[in-house]
């Protein structure tokens, strides 16, 4: 289905993921919308090892 739609599937299950939670009630999309963000870790790199932050 979403090859014939011309998009990836990461695409198509975040299009799906955002339809379910308009969908959910008002107790339970707080809840969803929690555990719906991401925590992203970077770490600089410098001739092939990571760099400290001090």
């Amino acid at each position: 289905m979403w090859r014939q739609l011309g998009i990836n599937y990461v695409r198509y299950s975040q299009i799906a993921a955002s339809a379910t939670r308009k969908c959910l009630k008002k107790g339970l999309k707080k809840d969803v919308e929690k555990s719906a963000t991401a925590t992203v870790k970077i770490t600089p790199w410098e001739n092939g090892k990571p760099v400290k932050k001090d």
